[in-house]
């Protein structure tokens, strides 16, 4: 079994509908990710806005603070940490449930992090990221994205999906167009 398929085979379906709830609800949404993690706060804060909601994607330890420090109720934070154990990912969800916003968390064990959320997506990978570079956490991390963002789209109402196919119409007109 490849490290990919333990982890597909471990995630917690109740967490992923439980997540799901929240980001269909929420008035906003701001992703958090520190070095490696960072990759999958960028392409959920590239997705996410796709479904009507404001988005942002704090990748720098200050706007961080400052972005979890003004969340409100009826915002979303969304912290990804493999370890769950760094200090400012732990400090952002802490900031962000004090503001009164839900806090998801992706992780990839058990760890310090899912103390501080509503509802904690734990990865495990198997990746022993002391030693080599964090591919296949970064990867799984980008899965549990995308199921998100894709469950999220499947329940967005009529008037959305004439929004989206609106955008991209839009997005096809800036393109060359190749003649026959």
């Amino acid at each position: 079994m490849t490290s990919l398929d333990w982890a597909r085979h471990h995630l917690d379906k109740r967490a992923i509908g439980a997540a799901i709830d929240i980001l269909v609800s929420a008035r906003s949404i701001e992703f958090f990710g520190f070095g490696a993690s960072a990759v999958g706060a960028r392409d959920a804060q590239q997705k996410f806005p796709l479904f009507g909601v404001p988005c942002g994607a704090e990748l720098d330890s200050h706007q961080q603070i400052m972005a979890a420090s003004m969340m409100r109720p009826g915002d979303v934070a969304v912290v990804i940490s493999n370890t769950g154990r760094t200090r400012s990912m732990l400090d952002v969800a802490r900031m962000a449930r004090e503001a009164g916003a839900k806090v998801i968390g992706i992780t990839g064990s058990s760890a310090p992090l899912v103390k501080s959320c509503d509802v904690a997506l734990i990865v495990e990978t198997l990746d022993n990221t002391n030693i080599y570079t964090p591919t296949i956490s970064r990867i799984a991390a980008l899965v549990v994205i995308d199921v998100l963002s894709t469950a999220v789209a499947l329940r967005r109402k009529d008037d959305h999906v004439e929004r989206f196919q609106r955008m991209k119409r839009n997005l096809n007109e800036l393109r060359f167009r190749i003649e026959e």
